[in-house]
């Protein structure tokens, strides 16, 4: 309800009362001067406000008084009409205060009753939230127990390694493989135990990857181990970024390719020493051949049949030579 409308109706409430009571008043309402001034003042004093209330409570006592108590239309300055029209007031001004506590304790009731719901909300926001929070730690928690158990009992050294080259963490498998423990592994870097021939190419595809010119690369390269022997691995390295687009730690699997290097090598000597058995072999059936010309023409010479039959090798040498 506006201000004005407010204020308007508590003037116009008590004059509207005052004009029904004199048309009622000589057959129904006489002598009962504040029979329908109080339930009027009492829904002004509900519906209009505490000040709006008070001063329609003032107009009807004024209106009252003037009208209804003896002699009419005149303020008699009679003590038992003074005191009924000072009581109607004080009446007036009690509803007005009571109905005014009781909207405010309504508006108050209700301000809190939305601060509470507003705090359940909040409450039942942060208790999803914090569910949320230890679903997301627990999966974290069951994710990292899947990466350590996958780190250390992965049967290829992996290692995480910082940009300048530093080991961060490695697993029980690389320190089988290198000799190292991983304390002491963790006080060197790889430029430390990488055959000095191997280092640069290392270093190399490194740097590449800094650069973002590849994510990853893969070679086969050599470790100096701890006891001073040289050990063949292959290395597949990875890079991982931060979420600023700046580099992190390398990822680096290493796996032991020492006796598949050595079979290789072994294999290749074999190959070699065949070939060298091969090449001897047609060497010497090269010089029988010679040989066996030789003693053929010496028996033509002496009048005699060739004892060597070589005409596999005369068609041989025939075709070759068309």
């Amino acid at each position: 309800m506006s201000h004005s409308l407010r204020w308007t109706l508590a003037l116009l409430l008590p004059c509207l009362t005052c004009a029904l009571q004199w048309l009622l008043w000589d057959p129904w309402i006489q002598p009962l001067t504040w029979f329908l001034f109080y339930p009027a003042t009492f829904l002004g004093a509900a519906f209009l406000g505490k000040y709006a209330g008070m001063v329609g409570g003032a107009l009807s006592a004024i209106l009252g008084w003037y009208v209804f108590l003896p002699p009419a239309f005149a303020f008699a300055p009679d003590k038992h009409q003074m005191v009924s029209a000072f009581m109607f007031l004080i009446m007036a001004i009690l509803f007005s205060l009571v109905f005014d506590r009781v909207s405010t304790t309504r508006v108050q009731a209700a301000q809190a009753q939305a601060r509470l719901d507003a705090e359940r909300q909040k409450s039942k926001e942060l208790e999803g939230l914090l569910r949320e929070r230890q679903a997301n730690r627990e999966q974290l928690s069951e994710s990292e127990g899947r990466f350590v158990a996958t780190f250390e009992q992965a049967a290829v050294g992996i290692a995480l390694v910082s940009t300048a080259g530093h080991w961060l963490r490695t697993n029980r498998r690389l320190s089988d493989i290198l000799g190292y423990s991983q304390e002491e592994l963790m006080a060197l870097s790889f430029q430390e135990i990488t055959f000095p021939e191997d280092l640069e190419t290392d270093l190399d595809s490194m740097s590449r990857m800094l650069r973002g010119e590849i994510s990853s690369y893969s070679m086969e390269k050599r470790y100096v181990r701890k006891d001073g022997r040289i050990l063949w691995c292959r290395l597949t390295v990875a890079l991982v970024w931060k979420s600023a687009g700046v580099p992190d730690y390398f990822i680096a699997v290493i796996q032991d390719i020492d006796a598949q290097k050595a079979a290789e090598v072994e294999a290749l000597a074999r190959t070699r020493e065949l070939e060298q058995s091969n090449l001897a072999s047609v060497n010497r059936e090269f010089q029988m051949i010679a040989l066996k010309r030789e003693v053929n023409a010496l028996a033509r010479d002496l009048g005699h049949s060739p004892p060597y039959d070589l005409s596999f090798v005369d068609a041989d040498e025939r075709g070759h030579s068309t």
